[in-house]
């Protein structure tokens, strides 16, 4: 069974009581995806209610002629997969195991059964759906007024706010995404994210080495972003 301590551990789970987390964990089954490996499909049905334990999911969309478009990439204690369950329609995304991840599933049916009689669980979709529809505006705002240079620096601040290495350079930061990948999380091919890195380079932001990256000057790089 999945430890109550796990799941207290994720905001969605904020406002339930020991003995609600108690029931919910006798209900869900943690699988384990390796790296690259589809959790589930665009148009597929909806198996529940996904929790990222560790690792990263890539959740994006696929253009008929098979250009990707990330939408957002999920960081442990988030969770994912919801759209389709209470609407009774297929998902509207395809999600993909970055790292090798771990989640823990909450099967649509007792999602369902749950959310019609607990206070704490109806609360707690409601949030994950706001969150989902402010994320989504971001996104739209991205695509629509910023350009690719733009989005880029944006990605390497987030980076380096998350995980960035302090040094007599400037801030590391290791993307452990290809371009391809960081291509589809901006919305650009992946020669744009090329020529958007060589001309931060040039205006002196950063020095990038493959998916090396240091920010020299941060100042310069807000300015971008």
């Amino acid at each position: 069974m999945i430890k109550i301590e796990s799941l207290a551990a994720i905001p969605f789970f904020a406002d339930f009581s020991a003995e609600e987390l108690n029931g919910v964990a006798t209900m869900m089954t943690e699988r384990v995806y390796r790296p690259g490996e589809i959790i589930f499909l665009e148009g597929q049905a909806a198996d529940g209610l996904f929790f990222v334990a560790s690792g990263r999911v890539r959740v994006y969309k696929t253009s008929p002629s098979g250009k990707e478009q990330a939408l957002c990439l999920m960081t442990p204690r988030t969770c994912f997969g919801g759209c389709p369950i209470f609407d009774g329609h297929y998902s509207p995304v395809t999600a993909q195991a970055v790292d090798e991840v771990v989640a823990y599933l909450l099967p649509r049916e007792i999602a369902v059964e749950r959310a019609r009689d607990n206070p704490a669980l109806s609360r707690a979709v409601l949030r994950i759906f706001a969150g989902r529809l402010t994320h989504l505006t971001t996104v739209v705002d991205g695509l629509s007024f910023k350009c690719v240079t733009e989005r880029i620096a944006e990605k390497l601040l987030a980076y380096a706010d998350e995980r960035g290495q302090a040094t007599e350079r400037g801030v590391e930061v290791h993307l452990d995404l290809t371009q391809e990948k960081l291509a589809s999380l901006v919305g650009c091919a992946r020669e744009v994210v090329t020529r958007s890195l060589l001309r931060l380079e040039r205006l002196g932001a950063i020095d990038a080495r493959g998916r090396h990256v240091v920010i020299i000057d941060r100042e310069k790089l807000i300015q971008f972003a």
